[in-house]
């Protein structure tokens, strides 16, 4: 019997509401675990915890979505403040 391939992983590059950001997905077949983590690219810094499930689409699910989100806007805040 052959031991599965991997780990994988891809990044995805992407914008929300303006904002530069990387989305990491990897998989690791021997451990049947899928795993995601957004990358805020302005700031270098991870947005929201790295979330592992047993499938993408749980990993998703479970993603903290709601605190990424309100962060962004929080950084938006700040940054505006800054420039006043």
């Amino acid at each position: 019997m052959t031991q599965p391939g991997g780990p994988f992983a891809v990044m995805v590059f992407g914008t929300i509401d303006a904002k530069g950001l990387r989305l990491d997905l990897s998989t690791d077949p021997a451990r049947n675990m899928c795993a995601l983590q957004l990358f805020d690219l302005a700031v270098k810094k991870v947005l929201g915890e790295r979330n592992t499930a047993p499938s993408f689409e749980e990993a998703i699910a479970a993603y903290p979505w709601r605190a990424v989100l309100d962060e962004l806007a929080f950084a938006d805040d700040e940054a505006d403040q800054i420039n006043l």
